[in-house]
């Protein structure tokens, strides 16, 4: 769920640094598959890498 260049620079522009959050390897089951990604800034997200807590833990770093 890639963000368009326009939002993404939008967001930019009101949040600041945004980081990109991308799945390269999984093992086993997974809720989401390789290159699923989600977008991370100081006061919200786009997209889900899957929830739980190795989402909690991509926002939180």
């Amino acid at each position: 769920m890639a963000l368009d260049y326009s939002t993404f620079k939008t967001v930019i522009e009101n949040n600041g640094p945004v980081a990109r959050v991308l799945i390269l390897e999984t093992k086993g089951s997974t809720p989401r598959g390789l290159g699923t990604e989600m977008y991370v800034w100081a006061n919200g997200t786009h997209g889900t890498i899957g929830g739980g807590t190795l989402e909690f833990e991509a926002i939180k770093a």
